[in-house]
């Protein structure tokens, strides 16, 4: 879920941008400010005392001659004005959409936090009802997490040239999926305001107790080479691993953190 990091990365380099152009419009405003007064200021005393070209003091009333100078001073403040209140508008502008954008983060957040809630209670419900599979494979009243124990025990047994039914590790698979579908979503660090330890918790769990805790042994010896098993039940094995050390890592990274620590890939 690598959008949410770059939502935050674009917004951040949008308030960037927005401080360089602000950065801009000050400086443009004080230059003409400055110029602006400076040659309004130089050319007043420059015209009220020094009568090279024109003398003021015979031109009428010296009301009208100081108001016609200093207008233009006064369209130039009026002018920095109309900049500093449309100044305030692009940071009020900002604000709020910034503060939109955090809320659709927060919302997108919620929504996928949910979804994988969603997905630990069915997995644990294709556990709980998982008798109804084994009962195609062996005809017996074992009910569901204990006939999927019955069944990854019996792998054990198969040595490198044993027939194994592809449905039933197909039935294995549709556990293996999910499970890695909820560490996929947690493990790349996109969650920053929800603390995410329960549903991790729970797939750990979940996986701990009713996949791999009996046949781990098996499984290393298995991938090792120690044991030969076969092809089919080799590529479960490996595909079980992988999920037992992705859960380790980011089971521990929830340990010390409210936010996921970016996932360490292999």
């Amino acid at each position: 879920m690598e959008k949410l990091i770059l939502m935050e990365n674009k917004e951040l380099s949008s308030e960037h941008k927005i401080k360089i152009e602000l950065k801009k419009l000050d400086q443009y405003a004080w230059y003409i400010g400055g110029v602006g007064m400076i040659f309004l200021f130089g050319f007043t005393i420059f015209a009220t005392q020094f009568h090279i070209w024109f003398d003021f003091t015979n031109t009428g009333q010296i009301g009208d001659t100081i108001g016609g100078l200093t207008t233009p001073i006064i369209g130039i403040f009026s002018a920095l004005l109309i900049y500093f209140s449309f100044r305030a508008q692009i940071k009020a502008n900002y604000i709020v959409q910034s503060q939109i954008d955090r809320q659709r983060l927060e919302e997108t957040e919620k929504r996928e936090y949910n979804y994988q809630m969603e997905i630990c209670n069915h997995v644990k419900e294709m556990i709980n009802n998982y008798d109804k599979i084994y009962k195609r494979f062996n005809d017996s009243d074992l009910k569901g997490p204990i006939a999927l124990s019955i069944i990854l025990k019996s792998l054990i047994n198969k040595k490198e040239n044993d027939f194994v039914d592809e449905n039933l590790l197909k039935s294995l698979y549709k556990i293996l999926y999910p499970i890695d579908s909820v560490i996929k979503s947690f493990k790349n660090a996109e969650f920053n305001n929800l603390d995410i330890r329960l549903p991790i918790e729970i797939i750990c769990f979940i996986f701990e107790a009713h996949i791999v805790g009996e046949i781990r042994d098996h499984i290393s010896d298995a991938l090792s080479k120690d044991t030969l098993v076969p092809e089919n039940v080799y590529n479960l094995y490996k595909f079980i691993d992988t999920l037992d050390k992705e859960l380790d890592h980011l089971y521990i990274a929830q340990q010390f953190s409210h936010e996921v620590i970016p996932f360490i890939k292999n």
